[in-house]
């Protein structure tokens, strides 16, 4: 569907993941945009990004608008304070800021 491979990785080894523990397809119109890896740190409230993986068909501004909105939709369904991005790559990068705004 959508000629995308998703596999969870949550049984593979640490060292041997591609993508993450438990990575989540972004769609955006009707393409698959972005692989994002989250966490819900429940102890310290906060949706933690882990990573965020473009695919080879992103139009990057458009892709981290929405992808800012859902994840702060997400936060707060969650019912967590914070939202945090590690910055690993030039779209993290790019989500990190676009939430601080």
């Amino acid at each position: 569907m959508f000629d995308f491979h998703y596999r969870i990785e949550i049984y593979v080894p640490a060292g041997k993941r591609r993508w993450g523990y438990y990575v989540l397809p972004f769609r955006l119109g009707e393409e698959i945009v972005a692989r994002v890896d989250l966490k819900a740190d429940r102890h310290n409230s906060e949706l933690q990004v882990l990573a965020v993986h473009e695919e080879a068909c992103t139009h990057a501004p458009s892709c981290v608008d929405a992808l800012t909105r859902e994840l702060t939709s997400l936060q707060h369904w969650l019912g967590l304070d914070a939202l945090s991005v590690s910055r690993h790559n030039s779209i993290s990068r790019q989500l990190a800021a676009a939430i601080r705004s």
